[in-house]
């Protein structure tokens, strides 16, 4: 009887050795998500993706850091193409200084009248989502 007991005891022992290494895994996974910010050359509009190999998703806190980006992103090329149409030449920049995230939209428009005008937009977050910054 005594021996059943230790192969028992050594398969409880190795399943919650395992338990504890998945439980560290997913909590690790859960607070660094892999997020990553790709710069077009043919697009203005810095993408962002953001991607985790938690069951349980990505911290709560980065869901106020991604709405901040994607009203100041998502706002601004849109309103260009309104106001300037296909007479649009802008490029995107996307920094991090300082614990801080700098996008900067720099080109220029001609609007409908024929008026050439310089745009120099510049948006800073208190955060850095990332420094995996692609530039194709």
């Amino acid at each position: 009887m005594k021996k059943t007991k230790k192969p028992c005891r050594l398969i409880i022992i190795v399943l919650l050795l395992l338990l504890g290494l998945l439980a560290g895994w997913q909590t690790y996974c859960y607070f660094t998500p892999h997020i990553e910010i790709r710069v077009m050359s043919y697009r203005p509009l810095p993408m962002l993706s953001i991607s985790t190999d938690s069951w349980f998703g990505y911290p709560n806190r980065l869901n106020h850091q991604l709405e901040q980006w994607t009203q100041a992103t998502d706002d601004v090329v849109p309103e260009l193409l309104e106001r300037f149409g296909a007479e649009l030449d802008l490029t995107c920049n996307v920094q991090v200084k300082d614990s801080q995230t700098i996008v900067t939209y720099q080109g220029s428009g001609t609007t409908s009248e024929g008026e050439t005008i310089l745009i120099d937009y510049r948006f800073l977050y208190d955060f850095v989502l990332t420094e995996d910054i692609i530039y194709k």
